[in-house]
């Protein structure tokens, strides 16, 4: 009698029946807006629409992660922890992504520090936590440099300053065509 107690204290503790699956309705979300922005970046007609388009993809699952609820479930949280820092750390995620995956993750660890505080799981968690840190700070070591220049104008740019070259390589008769 005593053992069907505990077990049943203990199997409450996990709540396995009643999770929302955060990590799997997250996962299903970037698939969709995946496959959206990926159509739009096939349709695009030229350079300067591709390049805007792959742009706001990267900013549509940014924006996708960090708006994402944090659960309030034990195994709910825990999977999102393992989740968010699995992605954060990967070094396929890319670099806005995974910066707002870390936020997640340290978003998620300081709830879970409020509400599991005694959890042996969560122990892990932050004996680990500055690791973490230090691997993600090396995987992904700086925002990508952005030109605020659209691709039409650079392309252009480049081509005119070749030209220049040319003529006064011409000039000089260091070649000839």
């Amino acid at each position: 009698m005593q053992y069907e107690t505990r077990k049943r204290v203990d199997n409450s503790r996990y709540d396995h029946g009643n999770t929302s699956h955060t990590s799997i309705k997250l996962y299903e979300k970037l698939e969709a807006l995946s496959a959206e922005w990926d159509h739009r970046i096939c349709n695009a007609n030229d350079i300067d629409e591709k390049w805007y388009a792959r742009r706001g993809k990267e900013q549509a699952m940014a924006n996708a992660i960090a708006t994402t609820p944090i659960p309030s479930t034990r195994t709910d949280l825990f999977e999102f922890l393992a989740m968010a820092q699995a992605a954060a750390l990967s070094p396929s995620t890319p670099y806005y992504s995974a910066a707002a995956y870390m936020t997640k993750y340290n978003e998620s660890l300081t709830k879970a520090r409020l509400l599991f505080s005694r959890d042996e799981v969560l122990s892990s968690f932050i004996a680990s936590d500055k690791d973490i840190q230090n691997r993600y700070a090396s995987v992904h070591k700086k925002q990508p440099k952005e030109s605020n220049l659209r691709p039409a104008v650079r392309m252009t740019i480049y081509f005119l300053t070749f030209c220049i070259v040319g003529m006064v390589l011409c000039y000089w008769g260091l070649i000839s065509f």
